[in-house]
């Protein structure tokens, strides 16, 4: 099978779903690229840092919902459809190479941090995705291993991390790497950093 390729989006605002501009050209002509070159991934690892945990969590439903983890944006933000299948045979092979340093929450979904870009990578949204979380309790170069040992799953699945923009240093180390919320367990954010309790 041919290696897929890891992608890093930095999306900026949410907004970006909606627009149509150089910049989402570029996103789509990235999606077409990986289609036509690499071929239709069996699914689409995303680690986004919109799903910023105490703990590595990883999705395992295989109808992962949509999720508005915004506030403030106009109505037609709240219009856009993005629902992929998720693929529930990624989660197990996670947690087996993090080495069981992982667990499976469900009570996440897919966020504005993988949906924005996705409508316009692949606007038919018929490729699978489990979303992956950002570890907030463990260092950069933590981050970096856990890049490493998924860095076989470019065997088997397009690997692709997005940030909440370019300043997410902990979320590109896992994007260098990876050739590869509300918190697991609760909704409200902590008042440290942005954390999700769990």
């Amino acid at each position: 099978m041919t290696k897929m390729p890891t992608v890093f989006f930095g999306h900026g605002s949410p907004m970006i779903a909606l627009d149509h501009n150089e910049l989402t050209g570029g996103v789509a002509d990235l999606g077409r690229t990986v289609l036509d070159k690499f071929g239709r991934p069996q699914a689409i690892l995303m680690v986004s840092a919109h799903w910023y945990t105490r703990g590595t969590w990883v999705q395992s439903t295989s109808r992962p919902r949509q999720i508005y983890d915004m506030g403030g944006f106009p109505p037609a933000l709240y219009e856009v459809k993005y629902e992929p299948d998720g693929f529930p045979a990624l989660a197990p092979r996670v947690i087996e190479l993090l080495g069981n340093r992982a667990n499976v929450d469900d009570s996440w979904g897919i966020d504005h941090g993988t949906w924005t870009v996705l409508v316009h990578a692949f606007p038919k949204a018929d490729i699978p995705v489990v979303q992956l979380s950002v570890n907030a309790e463990i260092s950069p170069q933590a981050s970096f291993e856990i890049g490493r040992q998924l860095s076989c799953l470019v065997n088997e699945f397009a690997t692709v991390t997005s940030t909440r923009g370019y300043r997410s240093a902990r979320a590109i180390t896992v994007s260098a790497s990876c050739r590869a919320g509300a918190s697991p367990r609760s909704s409200r954010w902590a008042n440290c950093g942005g954390i999700r309790r769990s």
